[in-house]
C-alpha cells in the first residue's frame, strides 16, 4: 500500500492528474478510508472543477487532519465553491487556530468575508498578515484596495506604493496608485504617477491614457486632454466606448464624418449613438437625406429606450421643431410609466429612467418618486453616470425619510431650515467654534428670535454626541430647533470624493424638505464665519425688499487668522466681528488659494480653474466668482426648480434658480462688504496646495484672450454666471473706495472676449415645454386608478 501512494502522489506532483486519480481510486478501493488517497483524489476533483464530489473527499480529510492548516484551507476552498460558506469560515478558523500566522488561510478567510460585504473584519486579516513582516506585494495590494472600500484612502495609497516597490514589473500596482491618490484628494500625486505609468511603465496600455484624459478633463484641461484619448484609441481600436468618448471629447476642428464613424463604430445596434450622430450633423444641409435616415433609425428604437425618445425630444426642440418635440416628450412619459409599472418588460433600464425620477423629485412628487425607484435597475443599463445619479437619487430620498420619522411641527412664522453638513472632529469643532457662534453674535441673535427655526445636523452619531456635548450648543440650542440626520450611509456608499458628495446631498435634502414644508433655506457650511449683523441685513433683503434668493462670494481666511477671531469672542462664547474687522481679517490673513486663483493682466499665467477670479488692487482686492454659493432661498423659488442631476449649491445653481425665477430682480449677489460678510477658513492649506486642491497654473502670453477661452472651455459662461460676474466683491485694506480701476478695466475685457451665453439646454430650452406636460400627465398617472393609488 504505502508503494502505491507514493506512486499516486509522485503522478500528481508531475501533473498527471488523471493518474493520479486512478492510482488513488485503487488504493481506496484497497482501503476506504485511506486519508493520503482521499486527499490526492479531492484535490485533483478540485482542480478538475468537480467541486461538490471535492468537497466530500476533503471533508473526510480534514475531520481526520483537524490540527493541519493546509488540510482545512482546501476544504475551505471546496465548501466554498460548493455554497458551503459556513462550513468554509470553520475550516478557516481552525486552520487559524492551528498556525495563527498561515496566511493562505488568512487569504481565503478575507475573500470569503469581502463576498459577504464584511469589510471592515477582512481589513483587520489584512492588517494583520501585514504586521506578520508579509513581503507579498499582493498583500499589500489587497489591503490598499480594502482601505479604499473602508475609507481611509489616504493610507490605500501607501499600501500600493509599497506594493509597487516590491513588485515593480507588476504595472497594475501603480496603476492603483494613481487611482488611490485620486481617491485621497490627490489630484497632483496621480497626474505625476499618470505620466509615469503612461509614458515609463505601460505606453501600450489604453487603459492608463484613458484614465490621464479623465484627470486633466477633470482639472478643467480637456484642451490638454484629447490627445490621450487619441492614443486609447490607437491601441484599442476596437473598443466601443473609446470611440464613444471620443466622439463627445472637445475637438479643434470638428468632423461631422467623424462623428458617424465613431458612433458606428462604437455600438451600431445602440440607438443613442445614432441620436448622437443626429445631433453632430444637425445645420447641414448637404447631409438632409442621411440625416433623415438616422432620424428613422433612432425613432424605431424609441419606444424601448428612453434616453433616446428624450434624446429625441431635445433634438426636435433645438432645431425649431416644437409640436414634434412634445409629441416625443408624451410619449416619453408614458413610455418610461408603462416599463415602470411591468407594462413593457423590453425597455432599457436606461438613463432616461433615471431623468423621469429626478422629473418626479423637482415637481415634488417624492412619494410617487420613492414608489418607482426600486423598479430601475441599479446598474441604470450599465451607464455609469446614470446609476450614480440613481445612487445619489437614493440616498436623499433616505435622508427625507429619517427627517420624516421625526419631522419638526410647526407652530409659527416665518419657517426657516438650516442646512448643517458637518462631521470630522476638527470640522465640529470648527463650526461650534467660528461657525455656530458668529451666527449668534449680539447683533446677529436678534435674527434667530422671529419666527421658527429648525437646524437640520447632516453628521455621524459619533459627531453629533461631540455636538451636543458642548456647552455652546447647549446654550444656543434653545433658539432653534436641531434635528439630527445621519449622513454615515452616504459616506460609505462607495462614491469618489465622498465627503463632497455627501456635503451636496444634505444640501439637497434640506432643500426638499424646505420646500415641502413652505420653509425658506439656509445652506451653511462647517467654515463660514459671519459678521455681525450680516443676518440683519438678510431679512432686510427678504422681508423688506422681497428678494427670493441670494448668493454668497467666497473671500478665504487660512487658518493662522482664527487668532484675529478669537479677540472678537464674548465672555459667553459667541463672536461678535464687525464687518471691518472682517474684512481686515481677510487682507491680513488671506489663503494660499488667492494665489492659484489670481488674474490680472500683469501676470503670464492664468488659473485653470477660472470659476474663482482674484484680482489684486492697490488697496486691496476684486474678487470675481462664477459660481456663486446659493446661500438662501424662499420656497416659491425652490418649488419651481428643476434639474436632471444634484449639482454642488455652487456649480451651476445660480442659473437655476434664475429660471426658476424668471428674472435676475429676485436674486441678490451680497457683495456689499459693508452690509454683509462671509469668510470661509481654509482648513489645512498647505496640504491642498501641495496635492492640487488648488487649481494649477497655466502659462499665459495675452491673459485676457486666455482666461476668456479657459472659461468657456471650463463650460462657465451662461447667463447666471454673467450676472454673477456684474457683482464684483470689493475688499479694501483702509476703509476707502476700491482704487479698482486696472482690474475693472482687464474684467471688462474678458468678458467682451466670451460670447452672448447660450441657452443651457437642460434648464431654459426644456423647461418651458416640458413641464407643463409633465404636470398634465402626472394629473393623470395619480388618479385613483393608477398602480400607486391600487398599493
Amino acid at each position: 500500500m504505502p508503494d502505491l501512494y507514493g506512486v499516486a502522489a509522485s503522478a500528481w506532483h508531475n501533473g498527471d492528474l488523471a493518474g493520479a486519480a486512478a492510482m488513488a481510486k485503487l488504493i481506496l478501493e484497497r482501503e476506504p478510508g485511506h486519508v493520503g488517497a482521499l486527499e490526492i483524489v479531492g484535490i485533483v476533483l478540485l482542480q478538475q472543477g468537480n467541486v461538490s464530489a471535492a468537497y466530500g473527499a476533503l471533508r473526510r480529510v480534514a475531520q481526520v487532519q483537524a490540527l493541519s492548516e493546509t488540510a482545512q484551507c482546501r476544504l475551505a476552498e471546496a465548501a466554498q465553491a460548493s455554497g458551503h460558506s459556513e462550513e468554509a469560515f470553520r475550516a478557516l478558523s481552525r486552520a487559524r487556530l492551528a498556525s495563527p500566522g498561515f496566511q493562505p488561510a488568512l487569504l481565503k478567510l478575507i475573500s470569503i468575508l469581502i463576498s459577504e460585504g464584511e469589510v471592515s473584519e477582512a481589513l483587520v486579516l489584512a492588517d494583520r498578515i501585514v504586521q506578520t513582516g508579509s513581503r507579498d506585494a499582493s498583500v499589500f495590494a489587497l489591503r490598499g484596495g480594502l482601505r479604499r472600500r473602508a475609507k481611509p484612502a489616504k493610507s490605500s495609497k501607501s499600501d500600493y506604493v509599497r506594493a509597487h516597490v516590491l513588485a515593480p514589473e507588476h504595472t497594475g500596482y501603480l496603476f492603483q496608485c494613481m487611482v488611490a491618490a485620486q481617491w485621497s484628494g490627490d489630484p497632483n500625486g496621480a497626474e505625476r504617477l499618470l505620466q509615469r505609468y503612461c509614458y515609463y511603465y505601460a505606453a501600450s496600455d489604453p487603459r492608463g491614457w484613458e484614465a490621464y484624459f479623465d484627470l486633466l478633463d477633470h482639472r478643467r484641461r480637456r484642451h490638454e486632454a484629447t490627445r490621450h484619448l487619441k492614443r486609447a484609441l490607437v491601441l484599442e481600436p476596437g473598443r466601443a466606448e473609446t470611440w464613444r468618448r471620443m466622439s463627445n471629447a472637445e475637438w479643434q476642428s470638428p468632423s461631422i464624418g467623424f462623428a458617424e464613424i465613431a458612433m458606428a463604430v462604437s455600438d451600431p445596434s445602440d440607438p443613442i449613438a445614432w441620436v448622437r450622430v443626429l445631433a453632430a450633423m444637425v445645420g447641414c444641409s448637404e447631409q438632409q437625406d442621411r440625416l433623415a435616415q438616422i432620424y428613422i433609425r433612432a425613432e424605431k428604437a424609441a419606444p424601448s429606450a428612453p434616453s433616446v425618445r428624450w434624446s429625441l425630444a431635445k433634438l426636435t426642440h433645438t432645431v425649431n421643431q416644437p409640436a414634434e418635440a412634445e409629441r416625443h416628450i408624451r410619449l416619453y412619459f408614458q413610455e418610461v410609466t408603462a416599463a415602470l409599472d411591468g407594462r413593457y418588460s423590453d425597455a432599457r433600464h436606461d438613463g432616461g429612467m433615471v431623468d423621469f425620477l429626478y422629473y418626479l423629485m423637482f415637481r415634488g412628487e417624492a412619494d410617487l418618486c420613492r414608489h418607482y425607484v426600486p423598479r430601475v435597475n441599479p446598474s441604470a443599463g450599465g451607464n455609469v453616470e446614470a446609476a450614480q445619479r440613481l445612487l445619489e437619487l437614493r440616498l436623499v430620498l433616505q435622508m427625507v425619510d429619517a427627517y420624516r420619522a421625526d419631522a419638526h411641527i410647526w407652530q409659527s412664522g416665518p419657517r426657516r431650515i438650516v442646512s448643517v453638513p458637518v462631521w470630522g472632529a476638527e470640522y465640529v469643532d470648527m463650526w461650534l467654534k467660528y461657525g455656530l457662534a458668529s451666527l449668534f453674535g449680539e447683533q446677529n441673535r436678534d435674527y434667530w428670535r422671529e419666527g421658527e427655526t429648525v437646524f437640520q445636523i447632516f453628521s455621524t452619531p459619533e459627531d453629533w454626541a461631540r455636538l451636543q456635548s458642548a456647552p455652546l450648543f447647549q446654550q444656543l440650542g434653545q433658539q432653534f430647533v436641531a434635528k439630527f440626520i445621519d449622513v454615515t450611509p452616504v459616506l460609505e456608499a462607495g462614491m469618489a470624493s465622498e465627503s463632497y458628495k455627501a456635503l451636496l446631498l444634505s444640501h439637497w435634502t434640506s432643500i426638499f424638505i424646505a420646500r415641502d414644508e413652505d420653509a425658506d433655506f439656509m445652506g451653511l457650511v462647517a467654515d463660514y464665519i459671519f459678521a455681525d449683523g450680516s443676518l440683519s441685513t438678510l431679512a432686510d433683503l427678504f422681508e423688506d425688499k422681497g428678494k427670493h434668493s441670494a448668493f454668497t462670494v467666497d473671500f478665504w481666511v487660512a487658518m493662522a487668522g482664527t487668532g484675529s477671531y478669537d479677540l472678537a469672542r464674548s465672555n459667553d462664547g459667541t463672536l461678535s466681528v464687525s464687518m471691518r474687522e472682517m474684512l481686515d481679517i481677510f487682507c491680513s490673513h488671506t489663503s494660499s488659494r488667492i494665489h492659484f486663483n489670481e488674474a490680472g493682466p500683469e501676470l503670464d499665467s492664468i488659473p485653470s480653474d477660472p470659476s474663482r477670479i482674484y484680482s489684486r488692487i492697490p488697496n486691496g482686492m476684486r474678487i470675481d466668482n462664477l459660481q456663486p454659493q446659493l446661500f438662501y432661498a424662499r420656497p416659491e423659488v425652490l418649488r419651481n426648480l428643476w434639474s436632471m442631476r444634484f449639482p454642488m449649491t455652487d456649480n451651476g445653481l445660480v442659473d437655476m434658480i434664475r429660471a426658476a425665477s424668471d428674472s435676475f430682480d429676485d436674486m441678490e449677489m451680497l457683495v456689499d462688504g459693508d452690509l454683509f460678510g462671509c469668510t470661509v477658513l481654509d482648513f489645512d492649506e498647505e496640504h491642498r496646495a501641495a496635492t492640487g486642491y488648488y487649481p494649477s497654473r497655466m502659462n499665459s502670453t495675452d491673459p485676457v484672450q486666455d482666461l476668456a477661452a479657459q472659461i468657456s472651455r471650463s463650460h462657465l459662461w451662461s447667463r447666471g454666471r454673467e450676472w454673477a460676474l456684474q457683482h464684483p466683491l470689493y475688499v479694501t485694506n483702509d476703509a476707502k473706495p476700491p482704487q479698482s480701476a486696472v482690474a475693472d478695466e482687464f474684467m471688462e475685457r474678458v468678458s467682451l472676449r466670451l460670447r452672448n451665453p447660450a441657452p443651457i439646454q437642460s434648464i431654459d430650452r426644456m423647461r418651458d415645454i416640458s413641464l407643463p406636460i409633465l404636470d398634465a400627465f402626472l394629473a393623470e398617472i395619480k388618479a385613483p386608478a393608477s398602480p400607486l393609488q391600487e398599493e
